[in-house]
């Protein structure tokens, strides 16, 4: 099947995007779906916002962030807790969207969060 990857194309391309920066992560998230119509102007600027905090908090190599790591910066961010929903989502979404893009499997170290903002 042409669609299928190698074993060295997966390592290339799991190397290649754990090695990258979350930033860089949510970038290419962040570009590939600024093109999206459907977006209103709202869900834009709630996505910029996310990167934002993304750029601030998180620009060090994928494979670099641990779960408690990822947790302990949400827990102390200075906002609702909705919005703390908002920025676990936005994370996780970019994790998948660069999953999905280079199909490969990515650490998912937005778990923990998630689990308990949703119980907290």
């Amino acid at each position: 099947m042409e669609n299928e990857l190698t074993l060295e194309q997966y390592r290339h391309n799991y190397t290649m995007i754990t090695d990258a920066t979350f930033v860089e992560v949510c970038n290419f998230y962040i570009s590939s779906i600024n093109g999206e119509l459907t977006l209103s102007a709202v869900a834009r600027r709630r996505y910029y916002s996310q990167f934002e905090r993304v750029k601030l908090y998180f620009d060090y190599p994928v494979k670099s962030i641990s779960l408690i790591y990822f947790y302990n910066i949400v827990s102390d961010l200075d906002v609702s807790e909705a919005e703390k929903i908002r920025f676990v989502n936005f994370c996780k979404k970019s994790l998948d969207f660069s999953s999905l893009s280079y199909r490969v499997s990515l650490p998912d170290f937005t778990v923990l969060a998630k689990a308990n903002l949703k119980n907290g």
